[in-house]
């Protein structure tokens, strides 16, 4: 049920325009033993009305939350703080907002870690006084430019995520 419920709030959002980013009261979603936990900054009483309507069927399987940023806003700060890091010379390796937390995680590679470290701010308010997400700064990695046999399902690391290979094909004659 908690699965359902995030693909009809999905539905919802696409429904409305809503496909490339979410609106300004959502700050995310994630499942934790089999409920939808709906993050989502200073709701109206109409915003709730719309959600409350979209979960009836799965009401018991739905928990709403309050955080400080959207989930568009995490993401842009994501977006700005990993470009400058990149423009700084550091070897940034993924970027993204943690579901659960609202964090910012960035990932580097091995030899940047430090001074990625140094350069983030792991304050809750910038200089103007506002929230900002918390950055988390990971060890992240590169495939190689070697050539390298990659088959459906092997493992890949991404440095936060285990991934395997889905799609292998052909293309001009080669696998």
């Amino acid at each position: 049920m908690a699965v359902d419920a995030n693909e009809a709030l999905m539905q919802y959002f696409f429904d409305n325009g809503w496909v490339t980013e979410y609106p300004d009261y959502y700050g995310g979603g994630y499942i934790e033993d089999n409920v939808f936990n709906v993050r989502l900054v200073t709701p109206t009483e109409q915003t709730m009305g719309i959600l409350d309507k979209i979960f009836e069927p799965y009401k018991d399987a739905v928990t709403y939350e309050l955080c400080d940023m959207s989930q568009k806003d995490a993401q842009a700060y994501a977006d700005e703080t990993a470009k400058a890091l990149i423009a700084d010379g550091y070897a940034v390796t993924h970027w993204y907002t943690d579901d659960v937390t609202g964090n910012v995680v960035i990932g580097v590679q091995n030899a940047d870690i430090q001074e990625v470290k140094k350069q983030v701010t792991h304050t809750q308010k910038n200089s103007k006084g506002t929230y900002v997400p918390a950055v988390i700064v990971e060890e992240g990695g590169y495939l190689s430019n070697e050539a390298v046999k990659v088959l459906g399902g092997d493992r890949m690391w991404t440095g936060s995520y285990n991934l395997s290979i889905g799609v292998c094909g052909e293309y001009n004659g080669y696998k």
